[in-house]
């Protein structure tokens, strides 16, 4: 009776059936004795209880807890194979981890399989194994830790512990926290170049003024002091970009999208450039009606002005701009401005809506954050930026962006 049972249980892979024989072999062989009966009876309750609530917690976890023998075949596994797709809880035992997580697999250089062999020669000598990678049959970054379960002996392992965690989403955030990181660097080396300049400028022109300014001509005078409102209006706009991009890069801000009519948009974003315009001799070809669509207002107005100025910066002398939209076949919406210029180099297109990237001309300023923001704005609100260029010169550049229509968003709710 005890070899039966002492056989069966250091098997340590019954399943409910095979411990349901062994507690009823068990308890047949006590007999008539009642009250040995009745506490054997009450000692099975208690281990089956115990045994559901461990298998309980155990599947309760999020991540993927494996069992596996000394050869490198699983024994046992938590409900997470099912969460994961990737097989039964039932059809584990026997499988080696790697054929059964990566099924059609034959890669022989596959870390799974190689971290497999590893695990297995490891807990041989009593040690763990920790390692993470990006599983693309899973679809998870994950991190693998084992731990070899010792037998009664203390001598040798029994089992293996393998758990896999889903760090998908934490490597995900030290990746975005690795990218706020380069951009702020980045930000920082350019800010400080753009504000340097227009600075020190100012500041030149207004130690002249304190100690000229009794000998000054009006007309150097006014010159100086116009000089000075200028550069602070640029430094004023660095500074207003800046804020936006906060307030965009805000992950925990609610974006409150509403219908847009995209004339008086348009219309605000036109008065804004028409200092540039007239600057540059430029002619902007607006449409005479709008698509409904929905996006923020103050945002989309930003976008308006970052593409309409580059237009008429970077087209044609004199700058010839046309501006419209096209309703696409999947119920966005494509706002595009189209210039007259000698059409963007290979070399540059790759920098463009890159945050902090310049366009490189010598002849027009820019502060490097305007594309990118614009990329942001739009991707914020559920869209797509672009620019479209045959490369021939004359011909032009497109740059476009894109918001769901009216009855898209009608049809999402």
């Amino acid at each position: 009776m005890t070899t039966l049972l002492s056989h069966q249980a250091d098997s340590n892979s019954l399943d409910a059936s095979q411990w349901d024989d062994v507690k009823m072999d068990f308890i047949d062989q006590i007999g008539d004795a009642t009250q040995a009966r009745e506490a054997l009876e009450e000692v099975f309750e208690k281990v089956e209880r115990a045994k559901r609530e461990w298998e309980s917690t155990v599947d309760s976890l999020s991540s993927l807890i494996c069992l596996i023998d000394p050869q490198g075949c699983l024994i046992r596994a938590n409900r997470i194979v099912q969460v994961w797709n990737i097989g039964r809880v039932d059809a584990v035992k026997g499988r080696p981890l790697h054929e059964f997580l990566h099924p059609d697999c034959n890669d022989p250089a596959c870390y799974l399989k190689l971290l497999a062999t590893q695990i297995v020669d490891r807990a041989a000598q009593g040690q763990d194994v920790s390692h993470e990678a990006s599983d693309s049959v899973l679809g998870r970054y994950v991190h693998i830790d084992s731990h070899p379960i010792p037998d009664r002996d203390q001598t040798t392992n029994y089992a293996t512990v393998i758990v896999i965690h889903d760090i998908t989403e934490r490597q995900r955030v030290e990746q975005e926290h690795k990218r706020l990181i380069a951009d702020l660097n980045d930000y920082a080396h350019m800010v400080a170049h753009d504000l340097k300049n227009p600075v020190g400028v100012i500041i030149g022109l207004a130690e002249v003024l304190e100690t000229e300014i009794d000998v000054l001509p009006q007309a150097e005078l006014r010159t100086s002091i116009q000089s000075i409102g200028r550069l602070g209006r640029k430094l004023n706009d660095i500074i207003d970009e800046l804020l936006l991009l906060a307030e965009i890069e805000d992950r925990d801000a609610e974006v409150q999208a509403e219908p847009l009519h995209m004339g008086s948009i348009v219309a605000n974003a036109l008065d804004r450039v028409e200092n540039l315009r007239v600057s540059y001799k430029g002619e902007i070809v607006v449409p005479e009606t709008w698509p409904l669509v929905f996006g923020q207002i103050q945002w989309i107005e930003e976008v308006w002005v970052n593409y309409l100025s580059n237009a008429l910066k970077y087209g044609g002398r004199p700058a010839r701009v046309e501006i419209g939209s096209t309703l696409q076949p999947d119920g966005m919406v494509r706002f595009w401005v189209h210039d007259n210029g000698h059409g963007i180099s290979p070399a540059l297109r790759q920098r463009l809506f890159t945050k902090f990237g310049r366009l490189g001309r010598t002849d027009t300023t820019g502060h490097g954050l305007g594309l990118s923001i614009a990329q942001r704005i739009v991707a914020k609100l559920g869209g797509t930026v672009g620019f479209e260029d045959d490369g021939e010169a004359e011909r032009g550049s497109t740059f476009y962006f894109t918001l769901p229509s009216s009855e898209l968003t009608k049809a999402a709710e």
